[in-house]
C-alpha cells in the first residue's frame, strides 16, 4: 500500500514558525541551561582508590568556569574508610556568605545528607567525611567567574576537619568566625568559645587578630612570616600556612600529589625571586607509611648561620618531624617523614637571590 503524504496545515506551519522565532530570540538561554550539567564532566560517581575532581570540563585548558552551573558528584570509599578531600587549587568568587559561587559538601551519598558547609574564595582546608560517602555540589551564578578548583581525593581511616585561619574551632569541632570568639555570647553549641578568654589584651582577640593556642592575640599580618610571634609557634603551623600561603602566582599549585615527584624553587637552577612565601603539601597515596626526601646536588639558598633570610623546611603535621630550615650551599642529607603527607615551606626575603633547590620524594 502506497504511503500517503499529508501536507501540514497552515495552522501547524504558523506554530512551527512561531516556535522557531521564539527559539532564535531567546537562543542565548539555551547554553545557560545546558551549562548546568553539560560542563560538569562525564563522571558523577568516583570509586577509584584516589583521583582528582575538577570544577568544570575545560579546567585543564585554563578557561574559567561557566555561569549557572549546578554540578553534583559522589565519591564512594570502600567499607570502613572515609573520603578525604585535599585542595590542589581552589579559586571561587569570594563572598562572606558564599552566596554566589560555592561548593557545598554533604556527609553522605546525596544532597539530602547532612551539610558539611559551603566553601568559596581561595581557602579550602583538607576535610573528610565521617562515613564512606562524600557528596560535592558546585553552584555558580550568572556573573564573575574564577578559575575553579582541582580537588585531590583519597580514602582514609580518620576523620579530618580543619577550621579556616579566619575561624575559631570549638571544642566539639565546629567552626565559627574568629570575631565571635570571646564576644560574651556563646556561639559554639558547647560554649567553648567563651572559655579561657583572658588573652594578652584582657579579652577576646579582635577580628583582625589571630588567636594563638596559648590565647595570646597577634596581628594576622604576622601569620606565617617565619617568626614565632605567638611564642608557642601556633602562628607558624604548616597546616595553617599551607592554607594562607602568600604570592600564589609565584607558588603555583600548593598541593603536590603522587607516590613520587620533584619540587623546585622558582626558576631553578636560575635565581629564585624575592618575597616568596610558599607552603606546599606533599600528598602520597593512602596507606603510605613514609615519604623519603632528597635534595639535588645543586643546592644554593642564601647562606646564613641561623637561616633567617631565605630558607626551605620540611615538616609533618603540627611542625612534627622538623627537617630544616636549610640554607647555604651544602646539600642537606636525605631524610624521611612518617605518614602519607608532609609540608615543604620555602621563604625568601626582599634581597639577594640564589639558584635555590630541587627536592625529590618517593614513598612506601
Amino acid at each position: 500500500m502506497a504511503s500517503v503524504h499529508v501536507a501540514p496545515s497552515v495552522r501547524a506551519m504558523k506554530l512551527l514558525l512561531l516556535t522557531s522565532l521564539v527559539f532564535v530570540a531567546h537562543g542565548s538561554l539555551l547554553p545557560t541551561l545546558k551549562r548546568a550539567g553539560s560542563h560538569c564532566g562525564p563522571q558523577t560517581l568516583f570509586t577509584e582508590n584516589n583521583g582528582h575532581l575538577q570544577s568544570h570540563d575545560s579546567y585543564v585548558s585554563g578557561a574559567n568556569y561557566y555561569e549557572n552551573m549546578d554540578c553534583t558528584w559522589v565519591i564512594e570509599a570502600p567499607a570502613g574508610l572515609k573520603v578525604e578531600l585535599v585542595p590542589v587549587t581552589f579559586h571561587l568568587e569570594n563572598d562572606n556568605d558564599c552566596a554566589y559561587d560555592y561548593i557545598e559538601l554533604f556527609d553522605g551519598n546525596g544532597i539530602g545528607s547532612p551539610s558539611m558547609g559551603k566553601y568559596c574564595g581561595g581557602v579550602f582546608a583538607p576535610i573528610s567525611s565521617t562515613g564512606e560517602y562524600l557528596t560535592v555540589r558546585f553552584v555558580t551564578d550568572d556573573s564573575y567567574h574564577e578559575s575553579g578548583f582541582d580537588l585531590f581525593y583519597n580514602f582514609t581511616s580518620t576523620v579530618i576537619h580543619q577550621c579556616h585561619v579566619s575561624q575559631f574551632k570549638c571544642s566539639n569541632g565546629d567552626c565559627i568566625d574568629a570575631s565571635l570568639h570571646c564576644d560574651n555570647s556563646s556561639d559554639c553549641s558547647d560554649k567553648s568559645d567563651e572559655k579561657d578568654c583572658g588573652g594578652v589584651s584582657g579579652g577576646g582577640c579582635q577580628a583582625y587578630e589571630f588567636t594563638c593556642t596559648n590565647k595570646q592575640c597577634v596581628s594576622r599580618d604576622y601569620l606565617c612570616d617565619g617568626d614565632d610571634d605567638c611564642t608557642d609557634n601556633s602562628d607558624e603551623l604548616p597546616e595553617t600556612c599551607h592554607m594562607i600561603a602568600q604570592n600564589l602566582r609565584l607558588c603555583g599549585e600548593k598541593t603536590k600529589a603522587g607516590a613520587s615527584g620533584t619540587l623546585t624553587s622558582q626558576n631553578y637552577p636560575n635565581a629564585y625571586p624575592n618575597d616568596v612565601h610558599c607552603v606546599y603539601r606533599i600528598q602520597a597515596p593512602p596507606g603510605t607509611h613514609n615519604i623519603h626526601f632528597s635534595f639535588a646536588s645543586l643546592f644554593n639558598v642564601e647562606p646564613d648561620n641561623t637561616c633567617d633570610y631565605d630558607w626551605v623546611k620540611v615538616t609533618g603535621d603540627a611542625d612534627k618531624y622538623n627537617h630544616g630550615p636549610f640554607c647555604g650551599n651544602s646539600t642537606p642529607a636525605a631524610f624521611s617523614v612518617p605518614g602519607d603527607h608532609a609540608f615543604v615551606a620555602f621563604f625568601t626575603d626582599d634581597s639577594d637571590t640564589f639558584p635555590g633547590f630541587s627536592l625529590s620524594w618517593n614513598s612506601n
